[in-house]
């Protein structure tokens, strides 16, 4: 017969208690930091949170009224390191952060270093740096200005998403991998002549060919904005949380655009499509975007209009509406044949009525 051990409640919390596991290594005067060694040889010291996440202590890293600091190297074990990496989330949700210097140690600025700092205004990348991460910066909702040096070779995707404020951006010159030509205030991948990263002063040069997934989300200070002739190609997500945006033009070259890129762009009314562009249209004053072959609304606005009858029947795009908060109420005329998957998703709809 199998005994069975009936362990006291209080024993079960100790034991739990005892295996609760902190992110950090160890401590030193202040900031906690994690240490990985490669080969026995190379070491790495990253400077990240306390506890077990982020949340567990928020705004760990305040400093002397918002300013901080942060050291560019630390002692462990009697032996002195530099600190190289800003970890993973290491100052998210810091809100109360206003200005922080990072040392010239530093190569990489993890996934969500800074995201949700707020209240940073003022940070200086060293030319020490070689990485971004994604979202690296992500909700820092204050800052105004970002340099990125010459030696940044990767900037991860939406590294700069919801700077809401950022007015200026420049790469500097001698950066091999990205620029920002024409005094353009945005970010451009060289090689592929792609625009990763803009706000609301940025104006779209026209060598450019690529707008980036991502590239002026939650930008809320964009108003408005003429995509140039060069432009091939919009990615998912463009423009979505835009909703300072009222007006946008699409050029002519244009030929292939991705899904939501205007979710959440509540005052946009006036959409654009350039008459010579082969792929797309906006006839009729329609204030939306349509493939042309296909006769389908692929993206609109809350002053679209449907350009369709019964000779020339028309389609609702997948996710065409999607996100659109400007737009309460809608008429549909029978003449559209099909409304795509989630063509109004994400929206509070008064309304909807098809007529005939």
């Amino acid at each position: 017969m199998k005994k069975i051990l009936h362990v006291p409640l209080l024993l079960v919390m100790m034991l739990f208690c005892s295996v609760h596991m902190s992110a950090h290594d160890f401590e030193y005067e202040g900031f906690y930091y994690n240490i990985t060694t490669f080969n026995d040889e190379t070491v790495t010291i990253s400077l990240t949170f306390r506890g077990s996440s982020p949340d567990e202590y928020p705004n760990e890293y305040s400093g002397n009224g918002g300013i901080l600091t942060i050291p560019g190297t630390v002692i462990y074990n009697k032996i002195k390191y530099p600190v190289t990496v800003i970890g993973e989330g290491a100052f998210k949700g810091c809100s109360g952060l206003t200005q922080i210097t990072i040392p010239n140690s530093v190569t990489s600025i993890d996934y969500g270093a800074f995201e949700g700092c707020s209240g940073l205004t003022q940070i200086t990348i060293p030319n020490s740096v070689t990485e971004i991460g994604n979202s690296a910066f992500h909700g820092c909702s204050s800052l105004t200005e970002v340099t990125i040096p010459d030696s940044v070779t990767e900037i991860g995707n939406s590294a700069f998403h919801g700077c809401s404020s950022l007015t200026s951006i420049v790469v500097e010159n001698e950066n091999s991998v990205y620029d920002s030509r024409d005094n353009c205030n945005a970010i451009i991948e060289t090689a592929t002549n792609t625009l990763i990263a803009g706000c609301q002063s940025s104006i779209i040069p026209s060598s450019v060919i690529n707008i980036g997934g991502w590239a002026f989300a939650s930008c809320s200070g964009l108003t408005e904005i003429t995509i140039p002739d060069t432009v091939r190609k919009i990615s998912d997500w463009a423009f979505a949380g835009c909703y300072g945006l009222t007006e946008i033009t699409i050029g002519n070259s244009v030929t292939t655009i991705g899904k939501y890129i205007f979710s959440g762009c509540s005052n946009l009314s006036k959409i654009v499509v350039e008459s010579s562009n082969s792929v797309y249209n906006s006839r009729w004053n329609c204030n939306a975007i349509i493939e042309t072959a296909t006769n389908t609304i692929i993206a609109g606005c809350k002053n679209t209009t449907f350009p369709f009858s019964s000779m020339n029947p028309g389609y609702i795009g997948d996710y065409a509406f999607a996100g659109c908060y400007g737009l309460t109420e809608i008429t549909i005329p029978s003449t559209v044949e099909r409304i795509g998957t989630g063509a109004f998703n994400n929206m509070v709809l008064g309304g909807i009525e098809i007529v005939s």
